[in-house]
């Protein structure tokens, strides 16, 4: 199970690439076909046609707008997806370890103090049912916190993996981390701008969508989330090294990092 966690987040960062990059290469024309050849698609779908239809004639005849919005959806997903990816990568990771390690799942009750309901031996008809319920529960324990940098401290402090707290690479994932919360509460239309800090520490600002703007910004969230993957990995091959020795497939390794050249 060493590669399952990165091959997870590998696949949606892939994706995550592609989106954002093609829409850099997306004109006004190109966003103005596709809409006429939805609304023609659609003929056979009145009752679709007619609930979409303002959008898209908005989309034919206003290309500059809509190019705008599918390159804010790009963008915006790509951080809600990135964030969501990662934080799942270190619950996944989390529960995977405690149900291969005993003595990792008991370091992980000492430091919790997991207390065990007495309801539970009513609701559970096995001890492996109780147990799954208690690893799911420590491991989002382990991974509370608004940013990046608690929920990766919180996991690290598990594992026993020292972290250097201050690091340029955690507090340009905060950065995204901070956009991902405002996306969550605010309207679409005070997405922009978005500020986020670059590996060497710098504030990019991105407040219009235009073409060379929109593909320098993908291109420093692309270098930043492929630094923070490359970090996750030796950080997961370190936790391996502590903890799980036994368990370490050199084959499954090596298959990781050829499907990772693929993708």
């Amino acid at each position: 199970m060493f590669s399952a966690c990165q091959l997870r987040l590998l696949t949606t960062l892939s994706r995550i690439r592609l989106e954002m990059l093609l829409y850099s290469q997306a004109g006004n024309v190109d966003l103005s076909t596709w809409a006429l050849k939805l609304r023609t698609a659609l003929q056979d779908y009145p009752e679709i046609l007619k609930e979409v239809s303002p959008i898209v004639e908005r989309a034919i005849d206003e290309d500059d707008w809509v190019l705008d919005e599918v390159r804010l959806s790009a963008i915006s997903n790509a951080i809600l997806s990135y964030t969501s990816a990662t934080e799942f990568y270190l619950s996944d990771l989390i529960q995977l370890k405690l149900e291969k390690m005993p003595n990792l799942f008991k370091r992980a009750l000492d430091l919790k103090e997991v207390s065990i309901n007495r309801m539970d031996i009513i609701n559970f008809s096995s001890i492996e049912q109780m147990r799954e319920k208690y690893i799911k529960q420590l491991s989002y324990e382990f991974i509370g916190g608004e940013l990046w940098t608690k929920k990766f401290i919180g996991a690290s402090k598990l594992f026993d993996i020292p972290v250097e707290k201050n690091s340029s690479l955690l507090k340009s994932i905060d950065s995204m981390w901070i956009h991902r919360n405002k996306i969550a509460h605010m309207n679409r239309n005070a997405h922009l701008p978005i500020t986020i800090i670059d590996l060497n520490g710098k504030e990019i600002v991105i407040e219009n969508l235009s073409g060379e703007e929109y593909l320098a910004f993908c291109i420093t969230l692309l270098e930043l989330m492929n630094k923070g993957y490359q970090a996750l990995k030796a950080w997961e091959k370190s936790i391996a090294q502590k903890w799980d020795k036994n368990f370490i497939d050199l084959d499954l390794m090596n298959e990781l990092d050829a499907m990772e050249n693929d993708l």
